[in-house]
């Protein structure tokens, strides 16, 4: 098939494939996909305009072209995409994009002989155990027992992990309660190389009952206290008191668990299947932030203090002040540091303790030069080579070798200094630092030692100077699982809500900055966007014509880190309509002005000119609005990503039951019915099948594997596996005699609620527990919610004035501006352009009094700029001190204004320099930032001679300061005071 042949948008696909300007010859992949797309949509190869498919039409190619290995079907998709998006956007074609093909690593099947085989043996023991509950505990050993052997067989406790922490937590009473929803927290505290780990066990309502039981018998410890007790011991004095034979009792604790899985694998789902057994690992909801998802209400929450090891004694550092230096400056003393703990002289490696007098001795020489990376390099450095050690820092060795810390500093040292600068880590926001860790971790490529060090080194910022934690399994993902720690929390819809509503969503015009808050809100919770994807978005990359979608890709502005990274969202799915047409209504605005500001990104503010918004600009009011509202420090705006994973899995997982009316986060529309069909219906299409709900999480989420999406971002499996064990597929034929001894009712009430359950199709202990909840509901509060308060509702403040914002002006294609100001505008360069913006939006904002002074001196500005030397030239000192007073308003620093003194012609060398100090005093900026220039000859000037002012941009040197003098100022200073004086006359 020859390339003459074929019409658009194939030779395009092609061409921008190859990343060439001309036309290229198709490969053979890319033939052998067109002649596939012949044979079964002819259609797509006619060169029609509005060509309309389905999914379900493109399906038989899809599956006719993945028909080969993984290295040609990746790129005969990517050929096939390419020319799909080409014609979507050219010829009007409304055609979905081929699905992106990646290998998805499959977990372990749960459904093996060898469980169906002890299935009889499980339900026997369960009947017996049943029966044996009839007897009341005669001591609190024996009660917890019952309590332990209960929560295994019918609660899924199956993961012996925490098997000591469930005991302790019964031991200690740490049992709560909101609503019908009874928890144990749980503590599995540290070991050799893993950290303490928070849990939560949440009770079916068998363990449920015979908890509240083991509350009112309120026995005494006795002689034999079941704090000494092993796991096992506890369960097997239980199971010397059932009446069976030898051969139907489990020998040991791992074939109880065993039993307990084969009563477990025809009820219970898959991904709860594996999540009871441990395969499937998942972060619980610290326990303020459990508490609001149950009850809607704000738990207030201070940024936790950092944790260290028992009896390990650490005094918190602080950093000392330093001079003025560059980047350049810091690697010079890092390489200095190096070989300062180089081999000496005869050979030898320097011994430990000399390495470390060495380290001291350089700290005190250089500590006025060290920028705070420096420090804390160096720091890090002495802790390595010294014997006292925090597990935070994920090291074994008392201390480690001075040549394997001169490795570290090599593999990571040169790469933070490069990427922080003179800028402290540590004051940085947790997503800012994360986000720099990421690139790090991104440029030292598949090297796991490496990374590894990365988190060794924020260990030691966490442990000595109170560093954050880091979501170490999102930024280096499948490398370093000892290094993931996960920092876990979500944001309820209502929260969301609430969120949309404080960032301008009910104005019927919100302003630039919010139009993009609220577009970066609603793409990180709806679709489940990294910051850094929601910042790198192209406007190309929001594609559709009846149905749309968002696609994350590697850009010149960001690549994804594996190939999983790379995936289509439907967005017309994930958003509700009025969402979408917010989003539709600003991507049209968008592509009005690309030409002038924002190159091809989605979210561009005028405030810009080139590049990607900061992670600050964008989402700073967002985690503020977010942690007023919740009254949660710890809540960042990465939390949005987590709760769209989260949330869409609990729909998945209720779908088609409606929620729990007692868990505050599920009573919102988002788990409509009908929405959760529809997403099951377009994305789940066999919702039945295998781990089919797992794997889709991964797919939006972008992971490789469900188990780094489970582990990091799915918290709230712990309410799943109560909330599954609820359900009547878990009932069992309890006898009134068993329920009678576990509740402590009667008779006839008994046998009156097993016939209610049984006419409603509910689990027959339901009712009960539901009744009895109430009574136990105030002693069993956690203390927190006596803090608990309603959600703060939270305003957008903006400071009114009647003149426009630069936004208004420029956003909308700058139609209302003069002609003139027009190709001024387009002519500014980057750093011109955010100098004009800083001018512009500072002055626009004074207040009343101060504004109508800016007017006098912007008019005064403006005439008497010089034909000759281009900038403002002043003749009176009080005209220029008040211009340099308005210039520093504005937030522009005095190092950046310079002055040029055009002096009298013919005057004497003493009196120009007379007069220059009289200028700069005049200004009250230093001498040295007044240079002399050319000489006045006009016959009107004073004797002082004038001065005229340049503004100069940010990325100039200061030791060149003198070579500019003949160059005039930014472009973008007058031109903001143009556009003021513009805006001034129109009100």
């Amino acid at each position: 098939m020859n390339k003459p042949s074929i019409p658009s948008p194939w030779p395009e696909a092609a061409q921008k494939l190859a990343h060439s300007a001309q036309s290229v010859a198709f490969t053979q992949n890319q033939q052998l996909a067109l002649q596939v797309v012949s044979d079964i949509l002819p259609i797509l190869l006619s060169g029609q305009s509005g060509i309309q498919l389905t999914a379900e039409q493109l399906g038989p190619l899809c599956i006719k072209l993945g028909n080969c290995n993984a290295t040609d079907k990746k790129e005969r998709f990517n050929f096939l995409a390419r020319g799909i998006e080409w014609g979507n956007r050219h010829l009007g074609w409304d055609v979905p994009l081929s699905p992106l093909f990646y290998g998805v690593k499959r977990q372990r099947n749960l459904l093996q002989p060898k469980l169906f085989q002890c299935r009889h043996l499980a339900e026997d023991l369960a009947a017996a155990f049943l029966n044996e509950l009839q007897h009341v505990p005669c001591s609190r050993s024996e009660a917890i027992g019952h309590i332990f052997f209960s929560a295994i067989l019918f609660g899924g406790l199956i993961n012996p992990r925490w098997h000591q922490p469930f005991i302790s937590a019964l031991n200690q009473n740490d049992i709560f309660q909101e609503g019908s929803w009874l928890w144990v927290e749980m503590t599995s505290l540290a070991k050799k190389h893993t950290a303490t780990r928070q849990g939560r066990w949440v009770a079916d309502p068998l363990t449920h009952l015979l908890i509240y039981r083991f509350l009112d018998l309120a026995l005494p410890t006795g002689t034999e206290n079941p704090k000494k007790k092993s796991p096992w011991q506890l369960l097997e004095a239980i199971c010397k008191k059932l009446p069976l034979p030898v051969e139907k009792k489990p020998r040991s604790l791992s074939e109880l668990l065993r039993w307990a899985m084969a009563r477990e694998v025809l009820r219970s789902s898959s991904s709860m299947l594996s999540y009871a057994k441990g395969d499937l690992e998942s972060f619980s909801l610290p326990i303020g932030p459990w508490l609001r998802i149950l009850t809607g209400k704000a738990i207030p929450i201070r940024l936790p203090q950092s944790q260290h090891d028992a009896g390990v004694k650490i005094q918190h550092k602080t950093l000392l002040p330093f001079e003025n230096t560059t980047t350049a400056a810091q690697i010079k003393l890092l390489k200095k540091a190096q070989r300062l703990l180089s081999i000496d002289r005869d050979g030898k490696e320097i011994t430990v303790a000399m390495g470390r007098k060495r380290l001291k001795t350089f700290f005190d020489e250089y500590h006025q030069q060290l920028a705070p990376t420096m420090q804390l390099l160096t720091a890090w450095g002495c802790q390595m080579l010294s014997p006292k050690i925090s597990r935070l820092e994920r090291r074994t060795a008392h201390p480690i070798k001075v040549s394997s810390l001169l490795r570290y500093w090599s593999e990571i040292g040169h790469k933070l200094v490069r990427a922080f600068g003179v800028e402290n880590p540590l004051l940085l926001d947790p997503q800012d630092l994360e986000w720099v860790y990421e690139a790090i971790a991104q440029e030292l490529g598949s090297d796991p030692y490496a990374v590894h060090r990365l988190a060794q080194f924020h260990g030691f910022l966490e442990a000595f100077y109170q560093a954050p934690e880091m979501e170490w399994a999102e930024i280096v993902e499948g490398q370093i699982a000892s290094c993931s720690g996960v920092d876990a929390n979500l944001v309820s819809p209502a929260t969301y809500d609430a969120l949309l509503n404080s960032l301008g969503w009910s104005k019927p015009e919100p302003s630039r900055w919010q139009t993009l808050h609220l577009l970066a809100t609603i793409l990180s919770y709806r679709c489940g966007l990294r910051p850094v994807e929601v910042r790198a978005l192209r406007i190309i990359d929001i594609q559709g014509v009846s149905e749309w979608e968002v696609l994350v890709r590697n850009s010149s502005f960001k690549t994804t880190k594996t190939s999983a990274g790379i995936r289509r969202l439907p967005l017309s799915l994930l958003l509700n309509q009025q969402e979408m047409s917010f989003l539709l209504h600003y991507l049209d605005q968008r592509k009005q002005e690309t030409a002038l500001f924002g190159e091809e990104l989605f979210l561009a503010n005028p405030a810009r000119k080139k590049g990607m918004l900061s992670d600050g600009e964008l989402f700073g009011v967002i985690r503020e609005h977010l942690r007023l509202i919740t009254q949660d420090e710890s809540v960042r705006s990465y939390h949005l990503r987590h709760s769209f994973l989260t949330w869409s899995h609990v729909g998945y997982f209720l779908y088609p039951d409606s929620p729990a009316k007692d868990v505050a986060a599920l009573q919102h529309q988002e788990f409509d019915d009908l929405r959760l069909r529809a997403l099951h219906e377009q994305l789940l299409q066999q919702p039945d099948t295998g781990r089919s709900q797992a794997y889709l999480l991964a797919l939006l989420a972008g992971h490789s594997s469900p188990t780094t999406t489970f582990k990091s971002y799915i918290h709230f499996l712990d309410w799943l596996n109560g909330y599954e064990r609820r359900q009547v597929s878990y009932s069992y034929p309890f006898s009134a005699k068993t329920i009678m001894a576990i509740s402590g009712l009667s008779q006839p009430r008994v046998y009156a609620v097993l016939q209610q359950s049984l006419s409603q199709k509910t689990h027959p202990l339901l009712p009960i527990l539901l009744n009895r909840a109430s009574i136990y509901a105030t002693r069993l509060r956690h203390p927190l919610m006596g803090k608990a308060r309603v959600p703060c509702k939270i305003q957008w403040r903006e400071k009114s004035s009647p003149i426009k914002c630069w936004a208004e002006i420029v956003g909308h294609g700058n139609e209302h501006l003069p002609e003139n100001l027009k190709k001024s505008l387009d002519a500014l360069t980057r750093p011109d352009w955010e100098l004009a913006v800083q001018v512009y939006e500072s002055i626009r904002q004074l207040d009343g009094r101060r504004i109508k002074s800016a007017k006098k001196i912007i008019q005064l500005a403006l005439n008497c700029r010089s034909a000759r030397w281009s900038d403002s030239c002043y003749g009176s000192l009080t005209d220029l001190a008040e211009l340099v007073e308005l210039i520093l308003e504005c937030g522009i620093p005095k190092r950046r204004i310079l002055l040029v003194h055009h002096a009298r012609r013919g005057q004497e060398q003493s009196d120009r320099r007379k007069y220059l100090v009289k200028w700069a005093t005049a200004a009250k900026l230093p001498v040295s930032q007044l240079t002399s220039g050319e000489e006045s000859n006009l016959k009107s000037t004073d004797k002082k001679g004038s001065v005229t002012i340049k503004i100069l941009n940010d990325n100039y040197d200061e030791g060149e300061a003198k070579k500019k003098r003949g160059k005039k100022g930014s472009s973008g200073f007058y031109f903001a005071l143009r556009l003021l004086h513009q805006q001034f006359s129109m009100n």
